[in-house]
């Protein structure tokens, strides 16, 4: 029972983060597609975009975190949101060194 209620969070949280991964994509796209020229009103639209994004990174966190601790309780529920934000922070540094700053 705990391991079927286990994958069904997981595959919302995994759909939920697939739907951000997708809003991140478009907006470094928007930004390379800008570089060289970026305005301030682009370069505006894409930090909104960006915090935006973070917003909801933490919203899914925090629905998938409270979903998990009444299936597995709250240390293991903890572990869990621990390792999903440990592999995005490795996904933002590969993304960090292949994006350039703004000139």
């Amino acid at each position: 029972e705990n391991k079927t209620a286990f994958w069904e969070v997981y595959g919302e949280h995994e759909t939920a983060t697939n739907t951000l991964i997708d809003m991140r994509a478009k907006n470094i796209e928007k930004f390379a597609d800008n570089y060289e020229n970026l305005t301030d009103e682009v370069a505006d639209e894409i930090v909104s975009t960006y915090m935006t994004s973070k917003a909801k990174q933490l919203k899914i966190q925090k629905t998938t975190y409270k979903k998990m601790k009444k299936i597995m309780g709250a240390r293991q529920a903890a572990r869990f949101i621990q390792i999903m934000n440990q592999v995005q922070l490795l996904i933002d540094v590969q993304i960090a060194s292949e994006v350039p700053l703004i000139e």
